[in-house]
């Protein structure tokens, strides 16, 4: 979801959500005649000036069709009214989990939260920095503890086929450390205390092993 009060973005993330087009009318404005533009039907391509189009099929970016379902819109608003608490547990389960890890500097680098933030956690990002052991090994073991875990998204993409093609994907020594490196934990505003003592204590388990 974007949320905007400047009427040029506006304009530019719903075209991109609606496939890109470079119509700007919504709601009742969907009525008018001639649109919100006033020449609705006009030549709006540059390549056939003669030629009279629907400005609502005129296509200026590269877009996706991301408009939510009437049901998603409902789910949304109903979120919506819980999102003070939500946004309070995953900050507070961040917390959590940055107070544990700090403890052990010379094995993990952990995010920071810049101070003009106030950042609504997807997950918290884990660095492994040891050679004592992995990400893999560290994942594997969670996961057979019944804790899931998350790869920093796809990492450096070039190591993906789809997009190895496009370059050395060692030119980019961050994205490696990312891939090999970095995993998320989940902060679910649903996880309890008991849960996240569970993780924890498992977390201390797996370092006082190596």
């Amino acid at each position: 979801m974007v949320s905007t009060s400047n009427a040029e973005v506006e304009k530019i993330v719903r075209s991109l959500c609606w496939w890109g087009r470079d119509c700007y009318c919504v709601g009742k404005a969907n009525l008018l005649e001639d649109g919100t533009c006033g020449h609705r039907f006009d030549a709006w391509l540059p390549a056939l000036p003669d030629l009279t189009i629907d400005h609502k099929y005129v296509f200026t970016e590269v877009g996706y069709n991301l408009k939510p379902l009437d049901l998603q819109g409902a789910i949304g608003l109903a979120q919506l009214k819980k999102m003070d608490r939500i946004h309070k547990l995953r900050k507070s389960h961040f917390d959590t989990y940055r107070a544990f890890f700090a403890q052990y500097p010379d094995l993990f680098r952990i995010a920071e939260v810049s101070p003009k933030a106030d950042v609504s956690w997807f997950g918290f990002p884990v660095t492994v920095i040891t050679d004592k052991f992995t990400k893999d090994q560290l994942t594997r073991f969670l996961e057979s503890a019944k804790i899931q875990t998350r790869n920093y998204f796809a990492g450096n993409l070039l190591f993906h086929p789809a997009y190895a093609h496009l370059g050395n994907p060692h030119d980019f020594p961050n994205a490696v450390t990312a891939t090999r490196s970095t995993f998320f934990l989940g902060v679910s505003p649903n996880l309890t205390g008991e849960q996240l003592d569970y993780v924890t204590s498992k977390l201390a388990e797996f370092i006082a092993s190596v």
